[in-house]
This record gives structure tokens, sequence and C-alpha cells, in this order.
């Protein structure tokens, strides 16, 4: 396998599987699309793996690379977007149906992400191949100590599409009843907004402290405002955590337990999940079967496999998808975009 990156991204991609190569993406549109093209001719891979909405522009804009060669996994549309425009996710979402005959296979990493392909794609194979994440954290337990405040932790950058924000007013509702952390860094008026909540932010952790946190967390708060699937969020579901999850319509898809629609309920709920007794422990059990796929390691290399095999024409649902494509808007109108924990 050969990767194409930006300089920026180079260590993250080597952190993450063994590589034949890597070339550097370079600044610039033109000189991205000139690289890629170079590397096509270069390498004439049998396939060629687009992920994420900017490579799959630079690979379907390519007329050097045939169709059939090209798997493309969006990992979240761009028209998933809620810190931009309506007008701009409309435009993003031209784009996709300009592009979508430029793809022999979609490999959607999320069940949400099928079904919106289905309706982008009507005549290709679509494929769900799941994320599992690396099975390294030991299960967690709760403290000991029942006189401790409980951990409620968030993962992740500090950007608009996590939203902190949120985060920041739902530790605000109960700012004595645990103690709230957001591991990762990022934007400095983010993380203000959090401090100023009485979050404790880590900045970056490395993987080992951050499996070190997970252990002494009592709950798991997610409070992404879009995404296709969140691997801290899947991490944390299989190191033992309960999940409390603010609402999306991928979270949704997923069927995960006990979602909530303001920072309240999502208080209420982190809350009521670091108790030991029969609701946490029922919440556990929804949860797994919500995520078992994702636990499925084999699941995963077989669906890959199956994008990378040789095309024909065909959208079928995957095993696990029902067979009627939920009905779903893609651009939704100005009044579903705003939230309640959002600074605009």
């Amino acid at each position: 396998m050969t990767a194409i990156a930006p300089p920026s991204r180079i260590a993250d991609v080597l952190g993450q599987a063994p590589l034949a190569g890597i070339f550097p993406l370079p600044d610039g549109r033109r000189a991205r699309l000139d690289a890629v093209a170079d590397v096509y001719r270069k390498l004439q891979p049998d396939r060629v793996h687009a992920h994420g909405s900017q490579a799959g522009a630079y690979v379907r804009l390519n007329r050097i690379i045939p169709t059939k060669a090209i798997v493309y996994t969006p990992h979240c549309y761009a028209f998933e977007r809620r810190d931009v425009s309506v007008t701009r996710r409309m435009l993003y979402f031209l784009t996709e149906c300009a592009l979508a005959s430029r793809a022999a296979t979609v490999a959607a990493s999320s069940r949400r992400e099928y079904h919106l392909a289905a309706r982008l794609h009507r005549t290709h194979r679509i494929i769900h191949v799941p994320y599992v994440p690396p099975l390294t954290d030991h299960p967690v337990s709760l403290p000991n100590d029942r006189n401790s405040l409980p951990i409620a932790v968030a993962i992740g950058p500090l950007c608009p599409q996590r939203d902190p924000s949120f985060f920041a007013q739902t530790a605000a509702s109960a700012p004595a009843a645990a103690n709230w952390i957001w591991a990762g860094g990022g934007d400095k008026v983010l993380r203000r907004t959090l401090e100023d909540a009485g979050v404790h932010v880590t900045g970056p952790l490395p993987s080992r402290k951050v499996a070190a946190l997970l252990r002494t967390a009592a709950v798991y708060v997610h409070t992404a405002a879009w995404e296709d699937n969140s691997s801290t969020l899947l991490r944390a579901a299989h190191a033992g955590l309960p999940v409390a999850a603010r609402h999306t319509r991928a979270l949704e898809a997923l069927h995960l337990p006990d979602l909530a629609r303001s920072p309240q309920d999502l208080a209420a709920t982190a809350l009521r999940l670091t108790v030991p007794g029969p609701e946490r422990t029922a919440h556990r059990a929804r949860l797994v079967h919500a995520l078992q796929l994702h636990s499925d390691a084999a699941i995963q290399a077989s669906r890959l496999s199956e994008a990378y095999s040789i095309f024909t024409p065909k959208t079928a649902p995957a095993p696990d998808d029902p067979e009627t494509h939920e009905s779903v808007p893609i651009i939704p109108n100005q009044s579903q975009t705003r939230s309640s924990g959002r600074r605009r």
C-alpha cells in the first residue's frame, strides 16, 4: 500500500498502517491534482482508494485514473457540515453529484454514509466497511473511591465539528456533580470556552495517556455536531464505558441508546450513567449490541477486500443494513442547523 498525504498528516498516516511508500501532497489545488496524476503514472495501481472529500475530489477529477480503479470513502460528506452556510453545503452536494459517476465503488464508513451514498451513486457498488478501533485498551471499571466525583470525559480536537461549546454548556449545567475533562487541543477560543465552564482541558495526549484517562473515567460524553462515525466514541465503548452522546443522524442510524438533544439532557444522562446499577448495565448492553459490527475486524477486512475486488455495477444493501434505504434530508433547512450549544 502506498499513500499520498499533506506533510502535516504524514505522521498520522505512518502510524495507521504499514506502507510501501508515501508521497507528500504539495500546497495548491493544481499542484495536488498534478501530484496525484504523477503518482498514478508511476505506480499504475489496480485500485486508488480516495479517503475523504478532498482526496475524493483530487482523484475523481484526474481523468488519467480510470473510474473502475477508484474506491471512494467520503468519511463524512462535506455537505454534512454544520459550520458553513446552507449555500456552501449545497455547493458541496452538487459537487458530489457531479463526481458521483467517477467511482466504481463507495466504501462507506458508517450506516448513514452508506444510505447517503446509495442516493448519490445509484448505479455503482456501495459497501459498508465498518471502522473497528484497535483493541488495545483494557476494560474500565468504576473507581473505588466513593468520595470522589465521577469523571466525565470527551476526547478529540478542539474544532467546530466536535462542538466543544456544547460540551461546555453540558458541564455548566452540572458543574459540581462531576469532574468534566476534555482530552485534546486545538482552537484557543474553544479551549477558553471550555475552561470558563469549569472543564479541565488536557491538551493533546499520546494514546497511552488517553487509555489511562479512559480507565479512570465513569462515562464518555460525545458532543459532535456532525460526523459519519467517531473513532473516540468507539474506543471508549470498546473500553467498557457507557456513552452519553448528543443526537445526530449518524448516531441515530447506529441505534445508539440514550441520545440527548440538549446540553441539559446530555448532562442528566451522563450523570445517571455514572451510577452503578440496572440503568448503567442495560445501557452498556444496548451499546454493545448497537456497535457489534464495529467489533469484528474480520468483517472489516472482508468488506474492504470486497471493495477492492473487480468492479461490477451494482448497488446492494450491506448485510447489516435494511433493504429499504432510510429517507434522510441531504441538505437540512436553516432551522435544523442551529444547535442549542453552538457559538456562532
